[in-house]
């Protein structure tokens, strides 16, 4: 099955979000938290300098760091490559561009996620293949689902569940800096 697209920035934007899972949601909850901490600082002990400026930037820089990532991605990789035709295949996937061709083998990937907008494919060297559904028929969509799940599904299930584990640890360990950031600017 055949697919011509064009990858846009809010594309690869979504890939990344949707690779960074809980991770994003996390960079958003403590960014906003010292954001808040900054404007706190400022608002009860009435200074504008570093004390306040320092939380506030630096929730910013975690509020954004995903949005300017995925930009700055799109600008290096994606935005001079033009039309994108892809050919999904019972063989693997073949990607042709006007700069270069390049047939990936099933085994070259390790994992692949499915949006509601997109088709994420993650190779052996962590390289995100963005296939955006927008491409597709409805039964075309269906059909690369199937056959992804079909060369995919067990490789993507151990990825998913080798992926989640220190996912876990991470939050805990992000939950209880976030209380105890909020003691602190309570104090």
């Amino acid at each position: 099955m055949r697919a011509n697209y064009t990858l846009t920035y809010i594309d690869i934007f979504r890939a990344q979000r949707k690779m960074a899972g809980a991770l994003f949601w996390l960079f958003q909850l403590v960014g906003f938290l010292l954001i808040a901490a900054g404007i706190g600082v400022f608002v009860v002990l009435h200074t504008a300098g570093l004390v306040a400026l320092i939380p506030f930037l630096t929730g910013a820089a975690f509020v954004l760091n995903l949005p300017v990532s995925a930009k700055l991605s799109y600008d290096r990789n994606f935005a001079k490559v033009g039309k994108i035709d892809g050919l999904f295949s019972e063989r693997g996937v073949e990607f042709l561009t006007p700069a270069r061709t390049g047939l990936l083998n099933w085994s070259n990937f390790k994992a692949y996620s499915e949006t509601r907008h997109l088709f994420i494919l993650r190779s052996q060297a962590d390289v995100l293949q963005v296939v955006p559904q927008r491409a597709f028929s409805q039964e075309d969509r269906t059909r690369l689902g199937e056959i992804l799940q079909k060369h995919l599904g067990a490789k993507t299930a151990v990825y998913n569940k080798r992926r989640n584990l220190p996912l876990v640890g991470l939050l805990a360990v992000s939950a209880i800096v976030a209380v105890l950031v909020v003691l602190v600017i309570k104090l």
